[in-house]
Parts: structure tokens; C-alpha cells; sequence
């Protein structure tokens, strides 16, 4: 049986139409489909899953990070999909994928998690601290409030205009001890891209064994609001005086001020500490 799981909600409550346009596109591949919705998946359903069965996900970013936190371990013996139903879509572009079904399996051993405010969370493409945590913040506050259209860059540019208030931060590496100030971003990469296309960590692979740490500290608003576009060329990384990147397994950042938080678009509102880890 192939399942086809997805998420009426998603794409600001569009998942009909892009579950629809998935069962469009892969109705010559597979015959017998069955529709679950994913916000009434549980357990028991990837309990009784038998072998043979074939799990297609429709949705993006969002929709593969709350995957792999509720049932990765009970569904990742059976052969799974995705199926580009999202708006950012960071891990198909980082994975470099023009297919209409792309196998997520080798992707889903050694996957990195992130513990914060005493919570642990698995990450698929990065946690981001500082500017962009603040912004997945205020973003998620808007759709609380009913907005279904909320513009990311625009919040993240009124945040470097004048809102967002720069932190002093200590990181740790692998045992390895640094500190920064006035810090925009301190972000863990597991892929290269995050926000709708970022080229943070234009090296990191995540079938690697380490993760990247990208710190942008330094520049005056007015600076980094010019170079804020390169971060999606990845070409940011050549102000090495301004961006500092780190390899390494367990990762630990700390701001003098509390900050919001993101971990592959889902956000936590308030922390002075994450540690990532990658074991």
C-alpha cells in the first residue's frame, strides 16, 4: 500500500491543493493510494505498517522536521518520499533534487538534534539564534493572529533597520571555547541552505559527521543590510573578519541575552542557550 501523508493546514491551509496536484503527478507511478492526514497520523498507524509499504510526504521544510520528530523512528523501515508541497523547500534545493518523489531515507540516519531550554528537538537542515530565530518568531505570532500571508523578509529587514538588538555570545566547539560581540546570527547548519534559499554554509554536507556553526557578528545595520543578499549566494563567508564558520560534532552557543530561536522554521520564543549535537 502507498500512503500518501499530508498536512490540510500547510502552505498558509492550501495542503488540499497541493495534495491534489501530488496525486496528479504520481498517479502513473502508483495505482493504490490511500490518504492520511497528518495532523491525525499517530503511532498505531506507523505501527501497523508492514514492510512493503511506501510513504509519500507532501510538504516542505516544516512538514519533514515534524516527521522526523514524531515517527522516524517507527516509519524509517519503510521506504519514504517527499513530494515538494512547501514554501522554502531548503533541504530538496541542498539535496539537489528535480525529482517528482525524492527518497529521504539516506538522509534520515545520524540526523542532528538540538536541546534547548531543556527540550530536545531533531533538525533536518539548521537551528538559527539571533536575528533569524527572532524572526520565525514574530513570524509565528502573526499566523497565531490569523495572517496566513506573513513575509519573512520583510520582518527580517525591519529587524536589521532598527528592532533586533545585537547579542554578546560565547560558543563552544567540539570543547573549544569562543567569544563574540555584537553578534547577528549564530547559526548550526546539518545542510547548506535555510530561509527560503541562504546559502549559509555553502560547504557543509549533511551526510557528513560534523555540522557547521556560522557566527556574523560585527557589521553595523547598514552593513549587513547591504550584505544580507550575499548570505543567499553564499558569498558572505569571504568577510572572514565578520563571519567566523566552525566544524564540529557538539555545539554550544550562549547569549548574554535572551533571544529567539529556530529549528528548520519552528520556533521557540525565548532562550539564552542551545547545544547541537551530532553524534
Amino acid at each position: 500500500m502507498v500512503y500518501l501523508i499530508y498536512n490540510p493546514l500547510a502552505c498558509g491551509g492550501h495542503g488540499e491543493e497541493r495534495k491534489n496536484s501530488a496525486l496528479e503527478a504520481i498517479k502513473h507511478i502508483y495505482t493504490d493510494i490511500k490518504e492520511v492526514v497528518f495532523t491525525q497520523a499517530d503511532l498505531s498507524f506507523f505501527k501497523q505498517l508492514s514492510k512493503d509499504d511506501i510513504l509519500i510526504l507532501i510538504g516542505g521544510d516544516g512538514t519533514l522536521n515534524t516527521f522526523v520528530n514524531l515517527y522516524k523512528d517507527y516509519a524509517t523501515r519503510n521506504k519514504c518520499y517527499l513530494y515538494k508541497g512547501g514554501s522554502g523547500n531548503d533541504f530538496l534545493r541542498d539535496v539537489e533534487s528535480n525529482e517528482t518523489l525524492t527518497l529521504i531515507n539516506p538522509y534520515l540516519d545520524n540526523i542532528p538534534y538540538v536541546v534547548t531550554n531543556g527540550t530536545k528537538k531533531y533538525f533536518m537542515n539548521n537551528v538559527g539564534f539571533g536575528l533569524d530565530g527572532e524572526t520565525c518568531v514574530i513570524a509565528d505570532k502573526k499566523k497565531a493572529k490569523g495572517q496566513n500571508k506573513v513575509n519573512y523578509s520583510n520582518i527580517a529587514v525591519s529587524l536589521l533597520l532598527a528592532k533586533y538588538k545585537k547579542r554578546n555570545a560565547r560558543v563552544i566547539v567540539d570543547g573549544k571555547e569562543y567569544t563574540f560581540k555584537n553578534v547577528w546570527v549564530a547559526s548550526t547548519m546539518n545542510g547548506r541552505y535555510y530561509g527560503g534559499g541562504m546559502k549559509s554554509a555553502p560547504d557543509q554536507k549533511r551526510t557528513s559527521k560534523t555540522l557547521t556553526l556560522v557566527v556574523i557578528h560585527g557589521w553595523s545595520r547598514i552593513s549587513i543590510l547591504f550584505k544580507f543578499s550575499k548570505i543567499f549566494k553564499g558569498t558572505h563567508i569571504k568577510y572572514k573578519k565578520n563571519v567566523n564558520l566552525f566544524e564540529g560534532k557538539h555545539i554550544q552557543v550562549f547569549f548574554d541575552i535572551p533571544c529567539g530561536l529556530q529549528y528548520d522554521g519552528e520556533s521557540v520564543i525565548k532562550t539564552e542557550h542551545y547545544a547541537a549535537y551530532k553524534d
